[in-house]
C-alpha cells in the first residue's frame, strides 16, 4: 500500500475510535464498567487474528476494515477504562493509583509491543504473530477484569 492509502486507513481508524469511546463510556454508565471492559477485551481477543489476516491482503479496503475492527474494539475498551481506573481507588490515593497503574501498564505492554512484534515475526516467520500477542494480552486483561469489582455505582466522595 502507498503512503496516502495508509494515511487514509489510519485516519478512518482513528475516527472510528474517536466515535466509539464516548458511546462505550455511556454504555458503561448503564451496564457497568466491568461488563463494558469484559466485552471489549473479549471482542479484541476474537477480532485480532482475523483483522491481522485481513490486513495482510494489503488493499485499501482490507486495511480500512481490519483497522476499523481493531479501532472499534479499542474504543470499546477506552470508553469505560478511564472511569474504571479512577473509581478503583479511594479519594486519598485516586490520582496516584490511577496514573501509576495506567502508565505502568502502557509502558510495559504498549512500549514493548513494537519490539516484541518484530521478535515474534522473526522467530515464527508469520506476519500475524503479533495478533497472537494481542490475543494473549486481551485474555490476560479479561482474567484481571473478571476479578475486578464493579465500580460504576461506587461513590466518588472521600470517606468522612
Amino acid at each position: 500500500m502507498g503512503e496516502s492509502a495508509a494515511l487514509l486507513s489510519n485516519s478512518i481508524a482513528l475516527t472510528v475510535t474517536f466515535l466509539t469511546v464516548p458511546l462505550a463510556a455511556a454504555l458503561s454508565d448503564r451496564i457497568g464498567r466491568k461488563r463494558g471492559l469484559q466485552l471489549a477485551a473479549a471482542l479484541n481477543a476474537l477480532l485480532a487474528v482475523p483483522a491481522y489476516l485481513l490486513a495482510g491482503q494489503a488493499t485499501l479496503t482490507s486495511a480500512i476494515v481490519s483497522q476499523g475492527l481493531l479501532a472499534f474494539s479499542l474504543g470499546l475498551f477506552f470508553g469505560p477504562a478511564g472511569a474504571a481506573f479512577v473509581e478503583l481507588f479511594p479519594a486519598h490515593t485516586r490520582y496516584s493509583g490511577a496514573s501509576i497503574s495506567y502508565n505502568l501498564a502502557f509502558t510495559i505492554f504498549g512500549g514493548t509491543a513494537p519490539l516484541l512484534s518484530i521478535f515474534l515475526i522473526e522467530q515464527t516467520g508469520s506476519t500475524i504473530a503479533p495478533a497472537w500477542y494481542v490475543v494473549a494480552v486481551s485474555v490476560a486483561a479479561l482474567l484481571v477484569i473478571t476479578r475486578m469489582p464493579e465500580t460504576s455505582r461506587r461513590s466518588m466522595l472521600p470517606d468522612e
